[in-house]
């Protein structure tokens, strides 16, 4: 009984370890992805105030020309709006560039709360199997001597009993062990990212007290700003592009 709680315990612990480095593989990838869109946010920005620049210039060329008397006034009017409506697009990439910037610093802090699972994993992890290692090893060189004894009779069924004794603590201890080693991962009911970390790896927690706030990314919304004359059939539902 001691030798196979002892090999579930180790093959409870391989899971845990491969849990915590899939978590840690998972979080990495979530900072290369964020960082990539990241960068496609501010090229964006780049590609938006360039677009900018050229209506504002546009915009001030068609009024010299419209107060000239050169051009319609209409048309003046009309670059005036472009330039408006491309600013609103300008200051819209730029909120999604800070949005991409708290994306990565999130999945920045879901990498190093991996990171920190990970380790405190490993040495829970080893603490535990070296102490049940221990207990077991001592069991089995109690059993032997006890097979030795066979012959004492008394003696030997007394050895027995505190044979059984010894065993029924080792199968104890793994079972302690095992349950320790489930107290070490913190598992969220819901798909989410970490925002914030009350405790940091190693502190003392006490129940009920809050350790991590986990976000569900289900329901996600943005802001968007529309000029006036473009709110024409908009309403509830109607879909849109970002």
């Amino acid at each position: 009984a001691a030798r196979a709680e002892r090999n579930r315990i180790r093959g409870d612990a391989d899971s845990l370890l491969g849990n915590a480095r899939a978590a840690v593989a998972d979080a990495v990838a979530r900072v290369g992805n964020a960082r990539s869109a990241l960068a496609t946010a501010q090229a964006t920005v780049k590609q938006e105030e360039a677009t900018l620049a050229l209506a504002t210039v546009t915009a001030e060329r068609q009024k010299t020309l419209a107060e000239q008397g050169a051009i319609a006034r209409q048309l003046a009017d009309d670059a005036r709006t472009a330039r408006d409506v491309q600013a609103q697009r300008v200051g819209a990439a730029r909120a999604a560039v800070e949005g991409a910037r708290r994306a990565v610093d999130s999945a920045r802090t879901v990498e190093t709360t991996a990171r920190a699972n990970l380790r405190i994993a490993g040495r829970k992890t080893v603490a535990d199997l070296a102490a049940a290692d221990a207990t077991f090893r001592q069991a089995e060189v109690q059993s032997r001597v006890a097979g030795a004894n066979r012959s004492g009779g008394d003696a030997y069924a007394r050895s027995l009993d505190a044979l059984g004794e010894t065993v029924r603590a080792a199968e104890a201890s793994v079972r302690g062990a095992r349950a320790r080693l489930e107290q070490t991962v913190l598992r969220a009911p819901f798909d989410g990212a970490v925002t914030s970390r009350t405790l940091d790896p190693g502190s003392l927690a006490s129940p009920g007290a809050a350790i991590l706030t986990v976000e569900s990314l289900d329901r996600l919304f943005a802001r968007a700003t529309l000029p006036v004359d473009r709110t024409d059939g908009v309403g509830p539902g109607t879909p849109g592009i970002f």
